[in-house]
């Protein structure tokens, strides 16, 4: 991970090279990048972006978040796609504000059970990855910015999934995954004291809060438990769900994978 000094924290903004393999190599900078939905940036974030030289823009939020805020693109020049990164069982894009996950909640089932099936459903069969896949291949796209609303639900799972393909060592995906919760310290702070006393009379509302200003550490671990419960391996997970096949990640990897250090 490496960190822009123009960015401010709360945009959530990272460089995704630096990560390692398990055998010792080194994912690329300059090449994938994630962060918040850009109507958040100010312009030197804007113009900063345009000096990275990224060329595309992949949002994961549903239309109607973009409908409310959409991206502010600072170059003609960059690409702009949009593939919802969550989806409900009816296979329609999930409105991920707090209201709108309440929305699908029904009956007595618990907020916290419900994001957590919405966390795990991400990880398979995810049509934002399939799509970010298809551009890969395609060659030109690059460098690439993904985002959703605040860069880390949508974001963080597909950047799980980007750094898997990747070969990417399982304690660094934690380490990207959690450094949402750095990005948005403050938020995190102000949300418990804002509760505080209703946290004395429920002290399960502070998984709630957790889940809605920053990432719960236990549902990255489940993600990755979820996958490795099921599949043998990172080449059987991508087989059969993907249809990646190990040759096509090995080459993958070697495009955006730098030689042993």
């Amino acid at each position: 991970m490496i960190l822009d000094k123009v960015m401010r924290p709360e945009i959530n903004f990272r460089d995704l090279g630096g990560y390692h393999t398990e055998d010792g190599r080194v994912l690329r900078s300059g090449v994938f990048y994630r962060s918040s939905n850009l109507s958040r940036w100010n312009e030197q974030e804007l113009h900063e972006l345009a000096c990275l030289n990224v060329h595309t823009i992949l949002d994961l939020r549903t239309d109607y978040e973009v409908y409310e805020d959409p991206d502010p693109i600072p170059s003609d020049e960059m690409e702009y796609f949009r593939v919802s990164g969550m989806r409900d069982v009816n296979d329609a894009g999930v409105d991920y504000s707090p209201e709108g996950i309440r929305r699908m909640v029904h009956g007595d089932q618990d907020l916290s059970d419900h994001m957590k099936d919405l966390y795990l459903n991400m990880m398979f069969h995810n049509q934002a990855f399939e799509f970010l896949w298809i551009l890969l291949q395609e060659g030109g796209h690059l460098p690439l910015l993904f985002h959703c609303a605040t860069g880390k639900d949508r974001t963080g799972a597909l950047s799980f999934l980007l750094l898997m393909a990747l070969g990417i060592r399982e304690d660094e995906l934690m380490e990207d995954y959690l450094y949402s919760n750095v990005s948005f310290h403050s938020r995190i702070e102000h949300a418990f004291m804002d509760h505080e006393e209703e946290l004395k009379k429920n002290p399960s509302l502070a998984h709630e809060l957790q889940m809605e200003n920053g990432v719960e550490e236990s549902m990255g671990r489940a993600m990755l438990k979820k996958v490795k419960a099921e599949y043998a391996d990172r080449n059987a997970f991508f087989l059969d769900q993907y249809g990646i096949t190990e040759e096509q990640l090995t080459a993958f990897q070697n495009r955006f994978l730098n030689a042993k250090m």
